[in-house]
């Protein structure tokens, strides 16, 4: 049901775009509009996010929320999720 996958992935998203000072979900400011017709402002958000959090990582600071980028090289599958 679309209803339903619309609301979790909107509360998917805000629990990793949740910036840890405000407290705010980050690239979902329109709440007037549909989760998916925010989906392509909210990705390049989400992009942008991710490239700050690479810098203050490597500058030895926290994330400002808490996504991450993460490379996995490996095809193998594992039962860890």
């Amino acid at each position: 049901r679309g209803d339903i996958s619309a609301g979790l992935r909107r509360e998917l998203w805000s629990l990793h775009t949740r910036n840890t000072r405000t407290g705010k979900a980050m690239g979902l400011e329109d709440t007037s509009l549909p989760f998916d017709e925010q989906m392509p402002s909210a990705f390049k958000n989400w992009t942008e996010l991710l490239e700050r959090n690479k810098k203050r990582k490597s500058n030895g600071l926290p994330p400002i929320a808490s996504l991450i980028e993460f490379r996995r090289d490996s095809a193998k599958l594992s039962n860890l999720d």
